[in-house]
């Protein structure tokens, strides 16, 4: 059955972009949701506007569902948000009073703002902003009006000039660090989330090293790990994929 929401998507999507569903069967056949005998929020199942060829949405990405239970948010912020889906997924599960997702590329944030104006999620925006610069920081915890209680993010897993480039080059800038690497985008979580906040990122389960290297850096604990399993073929069933970790503020002698 076709929704008010579905139409205005379609309506609203361009001719080289397209409607992508965010549904728990895109992660293992959706095995995993069902195990929690909740209902999946039903918004999220017509998805967001992405383009036709270019970095899109992981499944992974649905995993923030189950790592974000028993959390509660008023301010969230999604750095680096591309298409939005991180920022909607945490929305329908925190509710917050107001949720911003920062993005340095110009045509992502205007393709986001499509997709919010859809879902009528007026409490939610898509801000232009480099992460890397403070002026960027202190707008969006201004128009937050406070610092975040939650932030969530997928930074790129990969440092610039690692394995072969991707003949996208928007795929090859969400990919590989060439506007800021996991450091950058931790040490930006850091300034802008409050004293009891969290930061919720998805990283690439074979260089979770790098990941705890740079938490460690700007002085951050994890607290909660959820593994994805690889479940391509050529895969042991056991093989670590991606992995989602909640981090809080941490003491420097616990760092060490």
């Amino acid at each position: 059955m076709i929704s008010l929401l579905d139409t205005r998507l379609a309506q609203l999507k361009r001719t080289d972009e397209v409607v992508h569903t965010i549904t728990p069967s895109e992660l293992n056949a959706g095995e995993w949701w069902a195990e929690t005998g909740r209902d999946w929020p039903g918004h999220l199942s017509s998805g967001l506007i992405e383009p036709r060829k270019g970095y899109r949405f992981r499944p992974e990405n649905l995993a923030l569902s189950v790592i974000l239970d028993g959390v509660e948010c008023e301010r969230l912020v999604d750095l680096g948000t591309g298409s939005g889906a991180l920022l909607l997924i945490a929305d329908a599960f925190l509710e917050p009073s107001i949720g911003l997702g920062l993005e340095l590329q110009s045509d992502a944030v205007e393709r986001l703002g499509r997709t919010l104006e859809a879902h009528q999620r007026g409490h939610l925006r898509a801000e232009q902003g480099d992460l890397r610069e403070d002026k960027s920081l202190r707008t969006l915890v201004s128009t937050l009006g406070g610092k975040a209680d939650v932030v969530v993010m997928n930074p790129p897993f990969f440092p610039s000039g690692w394995g072969r480039a991707s003949s996208l080059e928007s795929v090859h800038r969400s990919t590989h660090a060439l506007h800021g690497d996991v450091f950058a985008f931790l040490e930006a979580a850091k300034a802008i989330v409050s004293d009891e906040g969290m930061i919720f990122v998805v990283f690439d389960a074979t260089r979770m090293a790098s990941l705890f290297a740079a938490a460690g850096k700007v002085v951050l604990e994890p607290d909660r790990i959820v593994m994805i399993p690889n479940r391509h073929q050529a895969a042991r069933a056991d093989e670590p994929y991606r992995v989602w970790v909640r981090f809080r503020q941490g003491s420097m002698l616990r760092s060490l």
